[in-house]
């Protein structure tokens, strides 16, 4: 199983890069020293000790190594535990049931394991819907069934580091995570696909469509962005509402953060972006636990790490620059997200043909579960254009 080239027609002057290989592994163990610090990343600690709670102070010898010890991990009778400050963690491996969804395990040319929920008719039109950060598959289980029902192929894949996907060691590019899509769609045998994305999957879906606009017949973006991105004016003075991502990517800070026993940051940092709105109590403990597995949690602070030290810059310089796009682009994006704004959005429809910007007051950036009614009215809508 190989992935295809980009096609000419409908998006050109991309160019291939030679990536650094990341290593498969279905359920690595993450034993590193995760109390360990250092000078260069006091700063950050402070902030993170405050805003998760932990004593300012806890910084002895003894304290490092009894935190340490909390990602200490072992397999057990088919799951994982690990113990964070003395007290068991438990995560399952159990996948939430929804009707009418089955689960498939693909393997990508890289040997990588990808999750995949499908529902509907085998010979409906299919629809890849791709979740952000730190969700997984679920983020779309209000509408997966109604889609099924339209006659629609859905096709809900785990992003690698997530969910019941892989959690390689290695950095998370979101190119790499555009080929694992594209290794789900031939495996699935989908040759063309309406794409819904949300957040970081925006990112990798709309890498798929501009490395392979072949395989993708429109896309629709929810609170997520195009590496098309550029430092005018409005995007500098914007930056500063990119801070809370520091934390979330330093070594070793950055996995205690997420796969801690309380989750304080990414509990914050889910009412800061979603202008207050929280999840539903069932649904944050299904996204919540399973970025407590350690390979996850490393995982999750890497999809940051690889953007702000890899990709940022280089799709600032133009990556992606020369390409456009054919195909029907529709961005719905809640005003109430203080980092997802209209700002980012800026001279997009030089690149494409067939654009348009829906902007939605009084919803944040969990659009997805905050609105799943408008989803669902503007993916319906979408779809039979």
């Amino acid at each position: 199983m190989t992935g295809r080239a980009p096609a000419g027609g409908e998006s050109q002057g991309w160019t291939p890069r030679r990536r650094e290989p990341c290593s498969s592994v279905d359920a690595p163990l993450l034993q590193s020293r995760m109390g360990a610090t250092n000078g260069r990343d006091a700063p950050a600690l402070l902030v993170v000790r405050l805003i998760s709670g932990a004593r300012v102070g806890a910084g002895t010898r003894s304290g490092r190594e009894s935190e340490s010890s909390a990602y200490a991990v072992r397999l057990r009778d088919a799951s994982w535990h690990a113990t964070v400050r003395g007290m068991p963690l438990h995560y399952s491996e159990k996948l939430p049931e929804l009707a009418g969804v089955e689960h498939h395990y693909l393997r990508t040319p890289r040997d990588l394991r990808i999750h995949v929920a499908v529902a509907g008719p085998s010979d409906g039109n299919p629809i890849l819907l791709v979740h952000g950060f730190p969700q997984h598959w679920w983020e779309w289980h209000r509408l997966i069934g109604p889609l099924a029902a339209d006659g629609y192929r859905v096709l809900v894949p785990d992003l690698r580091g997530a969910g019941w996907s892989d959690a390689p060691r290695g950095r998370y590019f979101k190119a790499d995570m555009a080929d694992d899509l594209l290794a789900v769609l031939d495996e699935l045998g989908a040759e063309r696909v309406w794409i819904a994305a949300h957040d970081w999957g925006g990112l990798a879906g709309f890498i798929l469509l501009l490395r392979h606009p072949e395989r993708a017949a429109g896309f629709a973006g929810f609170n997520t962005v195009a590496p098309w991105l550029k430092l005018d004016g409005p995007n500098v003075r914007h930056l500063w509402a990119f801070f809370y991502q520091y934390p979330l990517l330093s070594p070793v800070i950055g996995p205690r953060l997420i796969g801690s026993s309380e989750q304080r940051y990414l509990r914050w940092l889910g009412r800061w972006v979603g202008g207050g709105y929280e999840w539903p109590k069932e649904d944050a403990q299904i996204y919540l636990s399973r970025m407590r597995d350690p390979a996850r949690a490393y995982a999750g602070s890497q999809w940051y790490r690889t953007f702000q030290t890899r990709e940022f810059l280089s799709w600032i310089r133009g990556e992606y620059a020369d390409t456009r796009v054919e195909v029907p682009l529709r961005w719905v994006t809640g005003l109430k997200d203080p980092v997802i704004t209209p700002t980012m959005h800026h001279g997009y429809e030089n690149y494409a043909s067939d654009i348009t910007f829906e902007h939605v007051a009084d919803v944040g950036h969990w659009i997805v579960e905050q609105a799943h009614d408008l989803v669902l009215e503007r993916l319906r809508s979408f779809l039979t254009e």
